[in-house]
């Protein structure tokens, strides 16, 4: 998940549109190297290929333009807990934007 304020997406939206094609390429090939990429990762981070693997079939990684509302209410109901974040802040939280 990647987070940004208002004006610097407006400012550096270039830079997003292409690290967002960067991201969809990159989702791509993990999902296209079933064989490859839980050998990678198992060794990479020391892991048991089969951990890896259970893992690999289970994950369903995105490279989407927009975060659910879900997903943003897990992140900042996470920070609270953490008190990263007051509640006057949240409100800052609750307006999400597409890289569009």
């Amino acid at each position: 998940m990647i987070a940004t304020l208002r004006d610097t997406k407006t400012k550096r939206m270039e830079e997003f549109n292409r690290f967002m094609t960067c991201m969809q390429e990159a989702v791509q090939i993990f999902k296209r190297e079933k064989n490859k990429m839980p050998i990678q990762i198992a060794q990479k981070y020391s892991l048991s290929i089969e951990d890896v693997y259970k893992w690999y079939n289970q994950v369903n990684i995105t490279a989407s333009v927009s975060i659910s509302k879900k997903a943003i209410d897990c992140v900042v109901k996470t920070l609270k807990k953490m008190n990263l974040v007051r509640d006057e802040d949240i409100k800052n939280f609750n307006n999400t934007y597409e890289f569009k």
